[in-house]
């Protein structure tokens, strides 16, 4: 009898192991799943061109970015809405997957709304850039439709379109925000 107890303490021990072991693999294969995801997005915001067909521009002359058509699709969509502020998109992928292959606990959950937070300051931030560096090409500012949205809220403070100083301090102001928001968010304090 005692041989029998033992024998079914050893399946117990060795499955919960092996439970352990699978949940782990997983996880790490979860986790450099994001990293690649999170790599192939960079890839397709680094060649981004704004001669791609998208879902916003028909055309018939070939796709330059490097994913095809479905990176073109997801660079137009994330330059349009979030401009020079969507690489924030990636961040917490990255992080995240980092998180998953190292097996080290996840965080809070309000974290997740720092990182949107940030991302939206940053295309305020880059909204309130000179548009003309290096000649955009799309008709938002650098932060695309979100950054231009969020800096209506001071101009309608303000009750007037935003001037060279105070579009200067509205960025000094908005850089600060977002470089706050990014090491809270990150964990870096």
């Amino acid at each position: 009898m005692r041989a029998a107890d033992r024998s079914l303490d050893i399946i117990a021990f060795v499955s919960e192991h092996f439970r352990d072991i699978i949940r782990r693999r997983l996880s790490e294969l979860a986790g450099l799943a994001l990293i690649s995801l999170a790599l192939l997005g960079a890839i397709a915001l680094a060649t981004w061109s704004i001669q791609d067909p998208s879902l916003s521009h028909a055309t018939q002359k070939p796709i330059h970015n490097l994913l095809g058509f479905p990176g073109a699709i997801f660079s137009d969509l994330a330059m349009q809405l979030l401009g020079l502020a969507s690489i924030l998109l990636l961040v917490p992928e990255v992080l995240l997957g980092w998180r998953l292959v190292s097996h080290r606990p996840m965080g809070e959950k309000w974290r997740s709304l720092l990182w949107i937070v940030a991302t939206f300051l940053a295309a305020a931030f880059a909204s309130a850039l000179p548009p003309h560096i290096g000649s955009w090409p799309l008709p938002t500012g650098l932060g695309g439709v979100a950054g231009d949205a969020v800096l209506c809220v001071p101009a309608w403070i303000f009750g007037s379109p935003l001037g060279g100083f105070t579009r200067f301090i509205l960025c000094i102001l908005f850089g600060l925000a977002t470089v706050v928001t990014l090491l809270l968010a990150a964990r870096i304090p």
